[in-house]
């Protein structure tokens, strides 16, 4: 990236409605790719325009090549922990990443939006958000069924598992701290 100044600006720039949609899905791929690299993860999502258009595309109105790339390259920004608190915060990502869990949303589309929000639910402060956004869980739920597939039921699991331990965990230090009352005032 540092060898070719401007260039993530530019791919950003072509995630726009007046740029065909052949030319959007090769700017997306290209920043999917960019983004595996952990540096580069943690230096695009700095970039706010690039996490506005992410989540702008991150939607079942814009072809599913373009989709599948955009949520790619979201799921990679997110799986750095750097990125997790500013991209879970980024208004509407959480609702654009459950609208793309939905059943009947193309699987290809669903892995790495299920990742993302899978991703994003291992940072502490995200998990409340997470699950309480509505509809969330039982998306995730929905995602377990055996039609769907095990990649995606497998980030579903992840995401699952990542929210309920923290209600767990939380569930346990109120019933501590009750307990802890109960036995003072005895």
């Amino acid at each position: 990236m540092a060898t070719f100044p401007g260039a993530i600006e530019r791919l950003v720039g072509l995630l726009s409605d007046d740029v065909d949609e052949n030319v959007q899905a090769q700017a997306a791929r290209a920043l999917a790719n960019l983004s595996v690299v952990k540096q580069n993860a943690v230096r695009m999502a700095t970039y706010e325009e690039i996490v506005a258009r992410l989540v702008a595309f991150l939607s079942t109105d814009v072809c599913e090549e373009v989709q599948t790339q955009v949520a790619t390259a979201f799921a990679n920004l997110a799986a750095v922990d750097e990125n997790k608190w500013h991209m879970a915060e980024y208004p509407g990502s959480i609702g654009r990443l459950v609208d793309l869990m939905s059943i009947g949303v193309p699987e290809r589309v669903q892995r790495p939006a299920t990742r993302a929000f899978a991703s994003l639910s291992s940072f502490r402060e995200n998990k409340v958000m997470m699950a309480s956004y509505p509809g969330a869980l039982d998306r995730l739920v929905d995602l377990l069924h055996e039609d769907v597939g095990e990649g995606v039921q497998m980030y579903a699991r992840k995401a699952l598992s990542r929210l309920s331990g923290n209600e767990v965990r939380l569930r346990w230090t109120t019933l501590y701290t009750e307990l802890k009352f109960l036995a003072s005032m005895a």
